[in-house]
């Protein structure tokens, strides 16, 4: 009982036991506010975590990582925030709180290892701080530590990181080994690139989709021929990914074979292909890429007309305007935005026929592409939509017609 009185009359009562470790805080008593830290009240422990934060005291920081097993969740967010206000003198317990038994601890000690390097509190490639997060992000059962712990690796980008990494790729657990591709990818080192290459014949799909979605990130030549044999991969994952990357390289070696991916059996992949050779932007690939506009499937044939606006060839005009009339609204707005871009007089009728269009998204690009061409004959149909009442296609008709008028002068 006596030991109860002292007690209150040292702290108070949650409210007034609070405004005294406040208290503490503006007099920086260290000391005091770390034996508050004891205190069976949980609020009174709350804020006192808070407060050791705002100190930046090294001294708070061993009781702020024994915090990170409060069974108060509160607490132990408060205690990770204050580590992290606390900053370079925090970083090698929190690193050793990685390897704490408890999942709970190790995900606070993560998040607060991140936060730390967001706000540039460790320098990048700290060699101490890379094998105990990559432990952790590996073995964790905790899947978003796992994903939290990932970040740091992703980021630094040395040396120092990459040579870990890339022995990871020959791990025997294939998780670690996609996981090690896409921190590769991320990190984005050329000295990587034999490697990932090794990694497209890995056994495991996930990795080899991986370290093909990697080579769409690093961009470098040497990845065009094995990308080239893995959109043959017998994984539909493998080949999609390695399409896109293609696409992402921006080799034109890659045109001929992104061009047989048009015709795929696999809509998905003959869609990717598409938007592969849009990333490209070469004039040789415009015949197929004409054919993909009559492809069964709308993704295909939506996909196809970007990629003629992207490429921009007057070739594709007459096509383009036979595709204002597809069954999809989607495909009508790619093509009308795609007809638009060209500047072509010849569609200019049948984008003031697109004016009146069921859906209103492909009547407002409907607007703006004459806008860009610029042709008077829109004047007349562009002032008859400004009366439509749907104001969305009423303000691009205005902003057609302004454009026009700019033209004119």
């Amino acid at each position: 009982m006596k030991e109860k009185i002292l007690d209150l009359v040292k702290f108070g009562v949650d409210k007034r036991a609070a405004e005294r470790v406040e208290h503490m805080m503006v007099k920086k008593d260290v000391e005091g506010l770390i034996e508050a830290f004891k205190h069976e009240r949980g609020y009174v422990r709350l804020v006192a975590a808070k407060s050791l934060g705002k100190t930046k005291d090294a001294r708070a920081v061993e009781p702020l990582i024994q915090a990170l097993k409060d069974e108060d969740a509160y607490i132990r967010r408060a205690a990770a925030k204050a580590l992290v206000r606390i900053g370079q003198p925090a970083m090698g317990p929190l690193l050793q709180a990685l390897k704490d038994k408890g999942s709970r601890v190790r995900q606070k000690a993560a998040w607060a290892l991140i936060e730390m390097k967001n706000r540039n509190e460790i320098l990048p490639g700290t060699v101490e701080m890379i094998e105990p997060i990559m432990r952790v992000h590996w073995s964790d059962e905790n899947w978003s530590l796992q994903k939290q712990a990932a970040e740091p690796l992703t980021e630094v980008g040395n040396a120092t990181t990459v040579e870990p990494l890339m022995q990871a790729l020959k791990d025997e657990d294939a998780y670690i080994r996609w996981t090690a591709a896409e921190s590769l990818g991320d990190i984005g080192d050329l000295s990587t690139v034999e490697a990932l290459i090794q990694a497209l014949k890995d056994e495991s799909s996930r990795v080899r989709w991986t370290a093909a979605e990697a080579f769409g990130k690093i961009g470098d030549a040497r990845a065009i021929g094995p990308l080239i044999r893995a959109m043959k991969d017998e994984d539909r994952m493998v080949q999609g990914t390695a399409t896109r990357a293609l696409g992402r390289m921006r080799d034109t070696k890659a045109i001929k074979p992104l061009v047989r991916g048009l015709q795929h059996q696999d809509s998905w992949i003959r869609s990717v292909a598409a938007e592969s050779l849009a990333q490209i932007r070469d004039t040789t690939a415009i015949e197929p890429l004409v054919q993909a506009l009559k492809d069964e499937d709308w993704t295909v044939r939506g996909a196809a007309a970007w990629a003629l606006e992207r490429i921009g060839d007057v070739r594709a005009v007459d096509p383009l305007i036979e595709a204002l009339k597809d069954e999809s609204e989607s495909v009508r707005f790619r093509a009308a935005k795609a007809v638009g871009e060209t500047g072509d007089a010849r569609a200019v009728d049948p984008l003031i026929e697109a004016l009146k269009d069921q859906d209103k998204h492909v009547r407002c690009i409907a607007a703006t592409s004459l806008g860009k061409i610029g042709d008077t004959r829109a004047i007349g149909p562009l002032t008859e939509a400004l009366k439509g009442g749907d104001f969305e296609v009423s303000f691009m008709a205005s902003d057609a017609l302004r454009d026009i008028e700019m033209r004119a002068q």
